[in-house]
């Protein structure tokens, strides 16, 4: 008796739907994966008011990181250790007077942050807290400084 042979699975792959199958696996890990992005400085800025008051430079304390890498503060140099007792002195005279950060184009963030930092400390170093610190944006800078 001659036994037959049966057919048995193809050797053959089923490869119709592979391109369909990899490109929806495409767009699954493309929707659930999470895109990241760098997020620089952490600043909690106010909401834009519609009429925003105009600050005369005169009634205003100045600090100015310029691009060789000194502070001065109304126009005098200064370190960064002196930033904060030479405020205290001028606002216990004005204490609703606006402070201005402003920094030259191609200053050194690292000054900047520097400042930043210096005045973020005020309430732990000399008692009060400067709610009114505003920091000009490049195109305000060259409208009223130049």
């Amino acid at each position: 008796m001659e036994l037959k042979r049966r057919p048995g699975p193809s050797a053959d792959l089923f490869t119709d739907s592979i391109a369909d199958v990899s490109f929806l696996l495409v767009i699954f890990f493309i929707v659930t994966s999470v895109i990241t992005a760098s997020r620089g400085l952490d600043l909690a800025m106010p909401e834009e008011e519609e009429r925003a008051e105009e600050v005369v430079m005169e009634e205003s304390l100045d600090i100015h990181v310029t691009s060789r890498g000194g502070i001065e503060v109304d126009q005098q140099q200064m370190q960064i250790h002196e930033i904060l007792p030479y405020i205290k002195e001028r606002l216990q005279l004005a204490p609703d007077k606006p402070i201005i950060l402003r920094t030259d184009a191609d200053a050194s963030y690292f000054q900047m942050i520097g400042v930043l930092d210096e005045l973020r400390q005020s309430k732990k170093k000399i008692g009060m807290e400067l709610d009114n610190l505003v920091i000009p944006t490049l195109r305000e800078q060259s409208v009223y400084w130049e």
